[in-house]
């Protein structure tokens, strides 16, 4: 999970215009797909939870995800800041158990909003791969709702991080400058062709943790 920043000014014109419709809805909201491009394109491609890479804005690619969900809070199915871009969580082909993100998280309640910076502050990667905030509510969530430590996605973490320890190994006793990993860090939070690199919060996080030791040694 990384930080998504929610404004206005990505909301689709449709659904703006919806909104000013009598009896407007969700469901009689015809322009689902502005609404898919505006969210896969503020999240620059990723999916909003496992951060793995949206192939596209069609509708058989992501899912339209409320996370206050809809079953219970009708009144915020067209709130744009409650909505994001998932990806389809495992669902084609894949077994119940191995579902993640919007797929396995369904009409339950959480907390850990990717909207909230604050929130989104707490999160940590381990060396396998394991998506931690140290709260255990918040831990719950990531475990047992989103299902984002599940093996496939902590392996696909672990193999980032690995790649990136094994880059700064061939550095041996030389000193990696904080320059060098300001700039690795901007190159994991930049976008090409509006696309944020699949899982880049995982590089940032273990590049800022390099950059913090650095910094303590100074």
């Amino acid at each position: 999970m990384r930080f998504i920043e929610k404004t206005l000014k990505n909301q689709p014109k449709s659904l703006a215009k919806h909104l000013r419709t009598p009896e407007h809805s969700y469901d009689n909201y015809s322009n689902k797909d502005d609404l898919r491009l505006a969210l896969f394109s503020e999240q620059h491609g990723i999916c909003c939870y496992c951060m793995q890479r949206i192939q596209s804005p069609s509708a058989n690619k992501m899912v339209i995800e409320h996370f206050l969900p809809q079953s219970k809070f009708a009144e915020h199915s067209l709130d744009y800041f409650n909505i994001f871009a998932s990806c389809q969580g495992g669902a084609n082909g894949k077994q119940k158990h191995l579902y993640h993100c919007d797929e396995s998280k369904g009409d339950s309640i959480i907390s850990l909003n990717p909207a909230d910076k604050s929130k989104m502050d707490l999160i940590k990667f381990t060396g396998d791969g394991k998506i931690v905030t140290g709260i255990k509510q918040y831990d719950n969530e990531i475990d047992n709702i989103l299902k984002l430590n599940i093996q496939s996605l902590r392996e696909a973490r672990r193999v980032i991080i690995v790649s990136l320890e094994n880059a700064f190994s061939k550095f041996k006793n030389e000193n990696v400058s904080e320059n060098f990993l300001n700039k690795q860090i901007e190159k994991w939070n930049s976008c090409t062709d509006n696309f944020l690199p699949e899982l880049c919060q995982v590089a940032i996080y273990f590049l800022q943790k390099k950059r913090k030791q650095i910094q303590h040694m100074k």
